[in-house]
This record gives structure tokens, C-alpha cells and sequence, in this order.
């Protein structure tokens, strides 16, 4: 049997692919908070779901997309201290995707200027005060 070695640069290659691997296994195991940096959203990661906090947009018409960064949106939250579009007066238009399970807290809180919402049939309960004022 030949005797192989490995060099430098195997061993970098390897290293590099087990620390992307553990990178993206992170947030499985503990929810990670961001501020969309790509998306208009503030959002949460639960491991293996997102919960959209905050709508962070300018667009009047909004489509949450079903997924972010491979995960499926499951949730529209409230953010901190206020629902997802709660006194958002610019916005006229929601789309939520059939992704979404799930409403929490008063997320349309305060929209003067919605029109029209589509909203997930997969949606099992609507709290009450989702669209108060």
C-alpha cells in the first residue's frame, strides 16, 4: 500500500468545508435575530424557519417571499415593541404566502391605508387586534 500524504492545501480545503458546515448548522441550535440586509424585513431564524419581525420597505404593495435564505417563512411576529407593519400608512397591499402558519400579537396594528390583504390558508388563528385602528 502506498503511503499518501496530505499536504497544506487539502488540509485548509478540508477545514474551510467543516467550518461552513458548522456555520450553517448554527442557527438549528440557537435563533439568530437580523436586520434584513438583503431584504426589507427584520427577521428571526429558528433553526430550520423564519419569522418576519418588521417590514423595514418603502413599497407600498408587499409580497413576503416564501423563503429566506432556504428557509421556509413561517411566522409574521410582532417585532420588539410593535407588530410587523403595525403604523405602516404607506403600505397599501400585503401578500402572505402559504408558507405562513402562523399571526402573532397585532401585526396590521394601526395600517390607516391597507386596502387589501391575501392571506395564507394554512393561517390557523387570528388574533384579535390584527387589524385594529
Amino acid at each position: 500500500m502506498k503511503n499518501k500524504k496530505i499536504n497544506k492545501k487539502t488540509i485548509i480545503k478540508i477545514i474551510l468545508v467543516l467550518l461552513l458546515l458548522i456555520l450553517c448548522c448554527l442557527p438549528v441550535f440557537h435563533p439568530i435575530e437580523v436586520k434584513g440586509h438583503l431584504v426589507p424585513y427584520e427577521y428571526t431564524i429558528h433553526g430550520t424557519y423564519i419569522e418576519i419581525n418588521r417590514y423595514t420597505g418603502t413599497e407600498a404593495e408587499v409580497e413576503i417571499p416564501s423563503y429566506l435564505w432556504l428557509r421556509p417563512v413561517r411566522e409574521i411576529a410582532n417585532g420588539y415593541l410593535e407588530g410587523a407593519f403595525e403604523d405602516l400608512n404607506h403600505v397599501t397591499y400585503i401578500y402572505i404566502p402559504n408558507t405562513v402558519t402562523t399571526l402573532s400579537g397585532g401585526p396590521f396594528w394601526g395600517c390607516w391605508n391597507l386596502e387589501k390583504i391575501e392571506l395564507s390558508k394554512n393561517i390557523k388563528v387570528i388574533p384579535a387586534g390584527s387589524f385594529t385602528n
